[in-house]
């Protein structure tokens, strides 16, 4: 399952797991350039998210698992993130935050799920059949990073495709 960070995953369930994800976001309303966030320490979900975002033409929102809740708070407000995935680890903090972000419409946890938290291995268990990626190009926006906030807020610096070129060679 996703769930378990040590079990082996081939490109395959990669593509599988993450069209299964599109699926369900789709289902759940995500589409082209809405802002998936994703609060994750190292694990097979974060790709599979990533990726399922990214299949759907929608933005993935990256974000640092040991950020406080204001700075969680001003990103996800600030990018508008309607979905969210994350851990048990994290769920707490970020229920909290639910309330003062309209825009979030969806929470995913990787742990237990209880509504209308929802369960990240449920998501990834959709039938992804016949299911066809979004045909985006190298300019379309793909990933938000926000700057460091160092000389006032932290901005959100939208990238396009062609910014995950430069990182292939990491997932390599």
């Amino acid at each position: 399952s996703a769930a378990d960070p040590r079990s082996s995953w081939t490109y395959g369930s990669l593509k599988r797991a993450s069209d299964a994800m599109a699926v369900a976001l789709g289902g759940l309303g995500i589409g082209p350039g809405d802002r998936v966030a994703v609060l994750l320490p190292q694990h097979p979900a974060v790709l599979i998210t990533h990726f399922a975002a990214m299949k759907l033409g929608a933005v993935s929102l990256p974000l640092f698992t040991l950020f406080g809740e204001d700075a969680l708070r001003y990103r996800l407000s600030d990018s508008g993130a309607r979905a969210l995935v994350t851990d048990a680890a994290t769920l707490e903090r970020v229920m909290a935050l639910a309330p003062d972000l309209p825009d979030l419409a969806t929470i995913i946890t990787t742990g237990p799920a209880r509504a209308p938290v929802l369960a990240f291995d449920e998501l990834t268990a959709t039938d992804p059949t016949g299911f066809v990626p979004r045909d985006t190009s190298a300019d379309d926006p793909a990933v938000m990073i926000y700057t460091s906030g160092t000389t006032g807020d932290p901005k959100g610096v939208l990238h396009a495709h062609r910014f995950l070129i430069g990182h292939l060679p990491c997932i390599e």
